[in-house]
């Protein structure tokens, strides 16, 4: 990879210094290169997300946050030969973590629990949410979402002002005022406040 970088004239080398095995992270990642009017090159190291499970979104938020499923199993003090499974068999859907634990994983990635929690599609708030992840899912599909027209009710309000936010932050990443690391920080994290 230095051959073909000069990694003196990138924004974040270190995120490539760190990575030891390259065939580790070929199947799990994608490398992407974005040339910023600094004049510098930035990657980004694009996890990839493979469904809206709540295991590939966990997965997609560890790997987000540069972790192994190791770093995560001793995170949660989990222990023994096999401390790894519980974390695949999360990211794998074959487990469900519990509130409680879901609440650790929360406070170790720093996200909104609600980037990481079961989805129930009655409710309002979980769309919203379901929404930032298929633009993931999708990237191309979600260029012009915007709600127009209203009705003065209370769930109406919520998602004009979340399709509000969502094309600001879109437009910032599209001109680049922000990295995809930032537009990714904010997803993550984005909250839903009623007045």
């Amino acid at each position: 990879m230095e051959n073909l970088l000069n990694l003196e004239n990138i924004a974040n080398p270190e995120k490539l210094e760190k990575i030891t095995n390259w065939n580790e992270i070929k199947d799990c990642v994608k490398i992407e290169f974005e040339r910023r009017v600094d004049g510098k090159m930035y990657i980004y190291l694009k996890p990839i997300l493979n469904d809206l499970s709540l295991g590939s979104r966990l997965s997609f938020v560890r790997q987000f946050r540069e972790l192994t499923q190791d770093d995560v199993a001793e995170y949660l003090g989990l222990e023994g030969e096999n401390k790894r499974r519980t974390i695949t068999r999360y990211e794998t859907n074959e487990r469900i973590p519990n509130i409680e634990r879901l609440k650790d994983l929360r406070r170790l990635f720093n996200v909104n629990i609600n980037s990481i929690k079961p989805y129930n599609f009655k409710s309002l708030e979980d769309n919203v949410y379901i929404l930032l992840w298929m633009e993931e899912l999708y990237p191309d599909s979600f260029k012009f979402f915007e709600i127009f027209e209203h009705h003065n009710t209370n769930e109406n309000l919520i998602m004009m002002r979340f399709s509000d936010k969502w094309k600001e932050m879109r437009e910032k990443r599209r001109n680049r005022e922000i990295t995809w690391d930032e537009y990714i920080e904010w997803k993550l994290n984005y909250q839903i406040k009623e007045e």
